[in-house]
Formats: C-alpha cells, sequence, structure tokens
C-alpha cells in the first residue's frame, strides 16, 4: 500500500476517534486491514479502539435493555423483548465481522508475535461479550472459542513476549475476566491475574520506555479486578 494512502487512513481514524464516531472509525480501518499489510502498534490499537468501542457501546446498551426486562410490567414486555433482540443481533453481527476480519487477514497474514497475540486477545473479547448474552448450545460454543482464542494468544504471550509486557498482562486479565464473569469462577480468575500481577512486578525495572504507560495501565486495571475478585471468592 502507497504510504501516503496509509498515512491518510490512520489519520481519518484518529479524527473519527476525536469525535468518537466509531462505527466510521472501524470502516476507516477495514480499508486497511483487508490490504493484509502488517500493522504498526499504531495502527493496532486505531482498529481495536474501534471495534471494541462499537462493540462496548452495544452491550452497554443490551445490559441497560436486559434490566429493564427484570423491572417492567407486563404491558410493555414485549416491546422490551423485541429491543433486546435487535441489539443481539447487531452484537452478533459486530462480533461476526471483526472474528472475519481477524481470521481472514490479520490473524492469517501476520507474522509479528506481539501482533498475533493481540489479535487472539481480539478474537477472544469477540467470544466473551457473545458469551454473556447467548444460551444453550450458542453460549457454549462462544465460551469454547473464547477460551481458545485466550489461550493460543496466552501461549504467544509466555513464549515471545516478556511478563511487563502489555498485550501479555492484557490477555492474562481478560481471561481472568472470562473465567469470573462467564465461567463464575473467581478463584480461577484470581490465581491467573494474580500471577500475571507477581511476573510484572519482577521485570518491572526492565520496562521499556515505549510500554510504559500502557502496563501501568492494565496492571491498575488487573490490580482493581484482584480486590475485587479476592472479596467475592471470600464470600
Amino acid at each position: 500500500m502507497d504510504l501516503q494512502v496509509r498515512k491518510s487512513i490512520v489519520r481519518c481514524a484518529k479524527i473519527c476517534e476525536e469525535a468518537e464516531r466509531y462505527e466510521e472509525m472501524a470502516e476507516v480501518m477495514k480499508q486497511l486491514v483487508t490490504t493484509d499489510v502488517e500493522l504498526t502498534t499504531e495502527e493496532r490499537k486505531l482498529l481495536n479502539v474501534s471495534f471494541l468501542n462499537v462493540l462496548r457501546i452495544k452491550m452497554s446498551s443490551w445490559r441497560s435493555i436486559n434490566s429493564s426486562l427484570q423491572k417492567e410490567k407486563n404491558k410493555n414486555l414485549d416491546y422490551v423483548k423485541t429491543l433486546e433482540q435487535k441489539i443481539m443481533v447487531e452484537i452478533q453481527q459486530i462480533c461476526d465481522q471483526t472474528t472475519k476480519i481477524l481470521d481472514e487477514h490479520l490473524l492469517l497474514k501476520s507474522t509479528n508475535f506481539k501482533n498475533k497475540a493481540f489479535y487472539f486477545k481480539m478474537k477472544g473479547d469477540c467470544y466473551r461479550h457473545l458469551a454473556e448474552f447467548q444460551s444453550g448450545e450458542k453460549k457454549e460454543t462462544a465460551i469454547e472459542e473464547c477460551f481458545s482464542a485466550y489461550q493460543a494468544g496466552l501461549k504467544i504471550a509466555y513464549e515471545h513476549l516478556p511478563p511487563t509486557n502489555p498485550t501479555r498482562i492484557g490477555i492474562a486479565l481478560n481471561l481472568s475476566v472470562f473465567f469470573c464473569d462467564i465461567l463464575h469462577s473467581a478463584d480461577k480468575a484470581c490465581r491467573l491475574g494474580k500471577q500475571a500481577f507477581d511476573d510484572a512486578l519482577l521485570e518491572i525495572d526492565q520496562l521499556t520506555e515505549n510500554d510504559y504507560q500502557d502496563t501501568t495501565l492494565v496492571l491498575g486495571l488487573l490490580k482493581d479486578n484482584l480486590s475485587l475478585w479476592n472479596s467475592e471468592f471470600q464470600d
């Protein structure tokens, strides 16, 4: 891809991000991803911000509607259920689109270990969100796909990335969230999260300047979650 075209795509994605127009941002980043170039760290972050923010907003809507279902009186139930189904379809479409891009382009073409681990994390995130609201066989499939993606990413991270790498810590964090929120195992969440946190602290003095901000941010999130999970586990 022409360098100027690539720079233009990145600039347009940033403009969309500043305006919080995440759906347009995702469409812009798709133009870059489907050329099968190896993404830079900046490009990879923009891709993640775009797709996962679209998903985050939809999931927030679903949680709100789902909560309303528990409170609403009979006369409004049909409307709320219809709205919930519509949002669930939209979430499914976003996840299908994201995992398709990951499987057919990013994971298939990437030779960069850091990128590949990150893409498996993105894939796991998609299936974790699906597992939150699906039921029956669909839920079981989402759980299996989620665990498989996180495990694949963690394997690459353990073999090729230092314990202080933000992607490695991020995968451990999100897999821990999966254990707690989806499998309802605070014990597993605590063990995995604590191991990742302790491993990172042992080598914190070797943290590079490039990773400092991202690593300290994800370690803070992990620490907060560990406090929460420990209290749940003790209860």
